[in-house]
């Protein structure tokens, strides 16, 4: 027995230095691997020592560059430099002008020797999100939508109808950094808007065109017309067909009717209650 607890002790021994020996190895192993990739990443020639920005317009180079600075200025643990052309934070440097600067709507940095490139695509204004409709044009404060309806930026007050405009909406949270509605129900409403612009075009352009979008939070719109005998709207929502209504309405004889009396001004179409339509028109000075 005293023989069996001699080995069994001196096994214990053995195995405490080899586990001593192999926490030994890995130190010395992350020792000189912290040395030479220290060193490495502190070689000058290694260091970012320019930055080249591309395909801005409307953004200044100062804006995309001041980013960049910021985040290669900074160290990964407080020790190696952003700043080491083998280990720049590209993604977080795309990431953040993005989350910044919402004109951006791309971003793709690459990098050489000791040059990094950013190159970006900015957002181009189609639509205009306003604040007030009941407002005059040069009162009201507008921003600028892309296709999407990613509102990016304020926009300067227009004479006229330079681009179609958008009221109404659920506004708290603001304007810039969100979209105005879900991409698929403002591309559904657009393709009505284009649609029944065209039937009015059609008709010779009396009745006006579309200029603009009212969003009522329950789920109506109303599309905005000018160019008329007076400025009106139809009134829609995307539970029907509103465009093959619309079409039906101007072409009935009784509409046409009221409509060929030169005094009587179009107030609205109403075009949300089943197979039901309303229209009102008033006289002129009413």
């Amino acid at each position: 027995m005293e023989v069996n607890r001699e080995v069994l002790k001196s096994s214990g021994r053995i195995k405490r230095k080899k586990a001593l020996q192999v926490l030994f190895c890995v130190a010395f192993f992350l020792a000189v691997a912290f040395v030479v990739s220290n060193g490495v990443f502190h070689l000058d020639k290694l260091y970012i020592k320019k930055v080249y920005i591309d395909g801005n317009k409307q953004v200044e180079d100062s804006r995309i560059f001041a980013v960049a600075k910021d985040i290669l200025s900074g160290r990964y643990y407080g020790v190696y430099p952003k700043s080491n052309i083998l280990i720049y934070p590209k993604e977080q440097i795309a990431e953040v002008l993005l989350r910044n600067i919402p004109w951006l709507a791309s971003v793709v940095v690459s990098g050489s020797a000791n040059v990094i490139s950013i190159e970006v695509m900015e957002r181009e204004p189609k639509y205009l999100w306003c604040d007030d409709l009941a407002k005059s044009a040069v009162d009201r404060i507008c921003y600028y939508l892309d296709k999407d309806g990613f509102v990016f930026d304020k926009a300067p007050n227009f004479t006229g109808h330079i681009y179609p405009e958008f009221y109404g909406g659920n506004k708290r949270g603001g304007y810039v950094g969100r979209s105005i509605l879900p991409i698929e129900t403002l591309r559904e409403i657009l393709s009505i808007k284009d649609s029944i612009d065209k039937t009015l075009q059609d008709k010779g352009g009396i009745l006006g065109y579309v200029y603009g979008v009212y969003i009522y939070e329950n789920g109506d719109y109303d599309l905005l017309l000018s160019g008329g005998r007076k400025d009106w709207k139809i009134n829609f929502d995307l539970n029907t067909d509103p465009v093959k209504k619309f079409q039906v309405v101007v072409e009935s004889k009784f509409f046409k009717k009221e409509l060929d009396n030169s005094t009587n001004q179009l107030d609205y179409i109403d075009l949300r209650f089943g197979k039901k339509v309303f229209y009102k028109f008033n006289k002129a000075g009413e």
